[in-house]
């Protein structure tokens, strides 16, 4: 809901800590537990305008092109 919403939210599941939050003109969720940042890990950046958009488990920002999906249960 946060995504939908631009709500900030965080929180800490299976070793990871999860944050929604801004970053640039869209919203971002990370699995490395700040926002706006590029280290290694699992990052989504759907609505930003730049190369920054994220990445699975390496490169977060101006990394190789990659097909990721979100899927909530």
């Amino acid at each position: 809901m946060a995504l939908r919403t631009s709500t900030n939210y965080k929180t800490v599941s299976n070793g990871f800590t999860w944050v929604v939050g801004a970053c640039g003109n869209g919203m971002e969720l990370s699995a490395a537990g700040t926002t706006c940042e590029c280290p290694i890990g699992y990052i989504l950046r759907p609505c930003v305008l730049n190369q920054n958009w994220g990445g699975i488990d390496g490169a977060t920002c101006t990394a190789p092109s990659q097909s990721i999906t979100l899927t909530f249960e």
